[in-house]
């Protein structure tokens, strides 16, 4: 569950400066950047909102807005201190609070997650979005447990919504319920067939179930919904998919998209080398297998050594002998004994 353990369904929602005494000018002005967010013209959006605050720096619904676009951009620090702002101009604002804790869950910081999501739920008792946001935040954490509770009772709050359902469907794959995960999503698509999320939940259920047709056509979707948005995780798993299926040809601009999403992993750079091995072209394999060797976590001897063995393989073919064996005396001192075995077939 490592994968899905760096996404995080972001149950968002957007208010702008609602029930705030604001000038005419700026009112205009944030429905202007709203209309805009809605869009997707989060560079457009983000302008206004900035001209907003310009106007009255004392506008929660300046830098509500302006959070809201830091996230359809992908930047999490900034989302997080305009969200931060609008709660201490505004601190009874819940819907500040939802979406601050989604960035935090984004971020994998689980445990800011809930306290924003628990003050949300105490500023509102019957809000169901809230419930959601902790059910993703207790799921990132691995309490799966406690994010089926707060998914069943946003679903008893809102039994029309697809959020509930999404919820309960990725935390039902936490727990193997894989056959329950895809119920649930399929519920939460049957409600909104826009739901991105529960295509992502839908796709991993599938995956884990090998029906690798169905998942790949879910994480197209999912990908199709917001093809902007700045998020690995649907790319990552579709090219995991089309490498185990030999599809060489596909997994590569799906890797390659990943990492460009989320430059700071080694495991895209793993496996887009050994497919550039596949198809031989060594020397984007090897290029590949040192970013995996530079990114390896600290402490991780077992990456390094898979990726130092690999290095070592691509080395051999070009034969670069002195660097081949550097690379299998490297990994031998790491940990990793076998030299016979193909390199990168973890995913088999």
């Amino acid at each position: 569950m490592h994968g899905v353990m760096r996404r995080i369904a972001t149950c968002l929602v957007f208010l702008a400066c609602s029930g705030l005494a604001i000038a005419g000018t700026t009112d205009g002005m944030l429905a202007s950047a709203k209309a805009l967010c809605q869009k997707k013209d989060y560079d457009g959006a983000r302008r206004v909102f900035t001209k907003a605050i310009e106007m009255d720096p004392t506008c929660p619904g300046g830098y509500f807005g302006r959070g809201m676009t830091n996230v359809g951009q992908g930047d999490c620090d900034a989302a997080i201190k305009d969200f931060s702002e609008a709660i201490r101009l505004d601190p009874e604002d819940k819907t500040a609070y939802l979406n601050r804790s989604a960035v935090y869950a984004a971020t994998k910081n689980y445990d800011a997650a809930i306290a924003d999501a628990n003050e949300a739920i105490r500023l509102d008792r019957q809000y169901a979005s809230a419930y959601c946001n902790r059910s993703a935040a207790y799921f990132g954490r691995g309490d799966f447990d406690l994010a089926i509770a707060d998914a069943n009772e946003a679903i008893r709050l809102a039994p029309q919504d697809a959020g509930g359902y999404g919820a309960r469907s990725q935390a039902r794959c936490g727990k193997g319920d894989y056959a329950g995960a895809v119920a649930d999503a399929t519920r939460a698509l049957q409600l909104d067939p826009k739901c991105r999320d529960a295509y992502v939940s839908r796709a991993l259920a599938y995956e884990r179930l090998r029906n690798e047709e169905e998942a790949i056509r879910d994480y197209t979707r999912a990908i199709e919904l917001d093809p902007r948005r700045a998020d690995s995780y649907p790319y990552l798993h579709r090219a995991d998919l089309y490498y185990r299926m030999n599809e060489f040809d596909k997994a590569i601009p799906d890797y390659t998209k990943a990492i460009k999403l989320d430059p700071k992993h080694a495991r895209p750079y793993m496996y887009r080398g050994f497919a550039f091995f596949v198809q031989g072209d060594c020397d984007k394999a090897i290029a590949d297998y040192s970013q995996a060797i530079r990114l390896a976590p600290a402490g991780d001897n077992m990456k390094r050594a898979s990726a130092y063995y690999a290095r070592g393989h691509a080395y051999e073919r070009k034969g670069q002998t002195t660097e081949a064996q550097a690379d299998f005396a490297e990994a031998r001192s790491l940990g990793l004994n076998a030299k016979s075995a193909p390199p990168g077939r973890e995913l088999q």
